[in-house]
């Protein structure tokens, strides 16, 4: 698993968030972007191969995650997110009845594309009142 979803607000853990979708909710998205490696927080990587050790140069040929450091302090995941640049990525909740088809990667098939219709019934999460993914 890369992400998770982390409740937010009053909200305690996930299904208290899926309990209060209104039942003509039946999409609940989540904002996604790519988070960048901190600089500051990583170490030289050196491996005999692709790594070598640095000779003149003060900077080393590669940098890595520091072992004593969680992948949360590392990336920076909370950084400021232009408008529209998070839906390609987006992840998104389906209540069971609304898909009728779903294979991994791929396109889910709801009621709305069955019956052709164009509008799109989703909701997108309140980070701070519900739930923010990570």
């Amino acid at each position: 698993v890369d992400e998770y979803m982390i409740p937010s607000g009053d909200y305690t853990d996930m299904k208290e968030v899926l309990r209060g979708l209104k039942k003509n909710e039946p999409v609940l998205s989540f904002r996604s972007s790519k988070a960048f490696l901190r600089r500051e927080r990583l170490i030289p990587y050196i491996n005999n191969k692709d790594c070598p050790a640095p000779t003149n140069t003060k900077q080393p040929a590669c940098l890595g995650k520091s072992p004593k450091a969680t992948y949360l302090s590392t990336y920076n995941c909370d950084r400021p997110r232009p408008p529209g640049k998070f839906t390609r990525a987006k992840k998104q909740i389906y209540r069971p009845e609304h898909v009728k088809s779903h294979f991994v990667h791929y396109s889910t098939v709801t009621m709305n594309t069955m019956k052709n219709r164009r509008e799109f019934t989703e909701r997108w999460s309140d980070e701070e009142k519900e739930a923010v993914m990570l």
